[in-house]
């Protein structure tokens, strides 16, 4: 139905919007510094003492995936790395490989198993009963299953684009990423210029940062994996 799709395109979007801001970190970190070449940086808004970190971070990293820059910008505010195994990073990471899964779907093999019943008028006796289909299951569906945010009518063996597809997935995809840039921002000295451009542009007219913390923990598996 349309409520299947509505949850994959809100997937694709919510991935989309996070890049979306983490291009507008590294925009305006490049934007605001000082510098003597005009031609590298010809509009200055002003200078802010995290943008130069933020700017260097980037060094060798040309075209960086979104998760990297993010990564980079966490360290070189915070001077720490950014722990893949706590949230919200660590929803993050779910968050784009189910981008990409989507992105990159191909056709697979289904796995087709007949149904032997036995003949309840007739013990000793079998027949087939209906086939069943099992369908390859991306490496992150037992972390979404763990959370309680797959849709039980499409079966543990089904589609995994349609098991996705529930209202609970849906709404924790978008709150991971609001949250995750709501920490980014939130590492961002108190004065600094990007962080109040971030939090009134970017962030302006978001959900309460509590609530959404509240409920990711409620959603995250009681281990989580160690795998960055």
């Amino acid at each position: 139905g349309k409520g299947d799709f509505d949850a994959i395109t809100t997937a694709v979007m919510a991935a989309l919007a996070f890049e979306a801001f983490i291009n507008e970190v590294e925009q305006l970190a490049r934007q605001m510094v000082v510098t003597d070449d005009p031609a590298e940086y010809p509009v200055v808004l002003s200078f802010d003492p995290s943008a130069p970190k933020l700017k260097n971070s980037l060094k060798g990293a040309v075209r960086a995936g979104t998760l990297v820059r993010h990564d980079r910008f966490w360290k070189a505010l915070t001077g720490r790395e950014a722990d893949s195994r706590r949230e919200p990073r660590l929803s993050l990471k779910i968050v784009f490989a189910v981008r990409n899964a989507i992105a990159h779907m191909k056709s697979q093999e289904t796995e087709i198993y007949p149904e032997i019943r036995e003949d309840q008028k007739a013990p000793g006796t079998y027949y087939l009963g209906n086939f069943i289909e099992h369908h390859p299951q991306p490496d992150f569906m037992p972390e979404l299953e763990a959370r309680g945010l797959l849709n039980p009518a499409a079966g543990p063996w089904g589609q995994w684009s349609l098991r996705i597809s529930s209202q609970p997935f849906a709404n924790w995809i978008c709150e991971t990423v609001e949250l995750a840039a709501r920490d980014l921002v939130s590492q961002f000295p108190a004065d600094s210029t990007m962080r109040s451009r971030l939090m009134d542009n970017s962030l302006a007219g978001f959900s309460n940062d509590r609530r959404l913390r509240r409920r990711l923990r409620r959603s995250e598996p009681e281990a989580s994996p160690e795998k960055s």
